[in-house]
This record gives structure tokens, sequence and C-alpha cells, in this order.
């Protein structure tokens, strides 16, 4: 059996239907798979903030910081 987190997506019509936990897995908000952050409702919006908040900071950085 796999152990870890698992993220249970909501279906769009359908009431939530939450299995019951397996023994050894936690239930999460968000989820890290391949370097890519996904919340519960499947959505990757955390990992482009922090993609675009990392490029921006590294921008900056090398743009406006005395030589």
């Amino acid at each position: 059996m796999r152990e870890g987190p698992q993220l249970f997506p909501p279906l769009p019509g359908f009431p939530p239907h939450i299995p019951l936990p397996l023994q050894g897995l936690t239930r999460v908000e968000e989820m890290t798979v391949l370097g890519v952050t996904f919340t519960h409702t499947l959505s990757f919006a955390p990992h482009v903030l922090e993609v675009t908040g990392k490029s921006a900071a590294f921008l900056y950085d090398n743009l406006y910081s005395p030589a």
C-alpha cells in the first residue's frame, strides 16, 4: 500500500464524498509533485506565485544591486 499524503479534489456538481482515511496516509491542503505545488482543488496558483516571486527577486538582485 502507498504511504504518504493524499489529495481528494471535490467533484463539481457532486456532493463531497470523502472516503475514510487509510492507515499511514495524511490528508493535506497542498501537495508538491515533481516540483509543482497543487492545492486540494487541483489549482497550481501557489506554485505560480512562488515561481514569479523567486524570478522577481532574482531580477531585482541582478538589475538593481550595487556592483
